[in-house]
């Protein structure tokens, strides 16, 4: 397994199937979704072994979690292609890869103008928080839209294009596996869910209301960007 970076908004992995037409229908939307912890991988080896360029099959046990990741669009129909990123936004490479990678998706000519951020401050501390905000983006643009991808296939575009943020570089970004937790508890309602194969989810279940998670952050926690954890990972 080797570091890889390519730029931002790059399409590594084309669209499945046959999309539906993409119509204006808002001219602004805003989407929150849940974060994930994934509690298991079924086989580590895919990993470090991807199935193809960016295609993970190991699997895993997600459970959602009620910490928000919100992102809100703001669109101008036949105002030429293109993606704006608020100031106000943290981690703004990621959230611009999953703008463009929706405009080519979708063939748009309108655009874009994001802002989205994670209600916690922990990247790369295993909530997922990255794809959380790719996810959001992406399904705020397919609504804006009218839904022209179904959930299956906005999951596995999500899930065979995902990258991560390199410190103080807002064009490029490092590729991070990632197997398709994140845009299924934000596109099948959450809960607990067994996910397997090409980002597939077989089982889901309801958390009991009473039960209680109580998450830790210890105290020497760091953050580091995405390029600094994989090369850790790969060493």
């Amino acid at each position: 397994m080797a570091l890889e970076i390519f730029k931002a908004g790059t399409v590594v992995n084309r669209l499945e199937g046959e999309t539906g037409k993409a119509r204006l229908i808002h001219g602004k939307v805003r989407v929150t979704v849940p974060a994930r912890l994934n509690a298991m991988c079924f086989d580590l080896r895919t990993l470090a072994r991807p199935k193809s360029r960016f295609v993970y099959n190991a699997g895993e046990l997600a459970f959602s979690v009620d910490l928000g990741t919100r992102a809100s669009i703001e669109i101008t129909e036949g105002g030429g292609p293109g993606v704006t990123v608020s100031g106000k936004t943290r981690r703004k490479s990621i959230v611009r890869h999953a703008g463009l990678i929706m405009e080519k998706a979708l063939g748009l000519r309108d655009r874009l103008h994001i802002e989205a951020d994670n209600q916690h401050d922990y990247p790369h501390a295993g909530l997922g928080s990255s794809s959380s905000l790719i996810t959001a983006v992406c399904i705020a643009v397919n609504e804006a839209y009218g839904r022209p991808l179904t959930g299956r296939q906005l999951a596995l575009f999500i899930a065979r294009n995902h990258g991560e943020e390199i410190e103080s570089n807002d064009e490029d970004l490092v590729h991070v596996q990632c197997n398709g937790g994140s845009p299924s508890v934000a596109l099948y309602r959450g809960g607990m869910q067994v996910i397997v194969g090409d980002s597939d989810m077989i089982i889901r279940e309801e958390i009991p209301a009473e039960y209680t998670f109580v998450f830790g952050i210890p105290d020497f926690y760091e953050k580091h960007d995405a390029r600094f954890m994989m090369e850790l990972e790969i060493g």
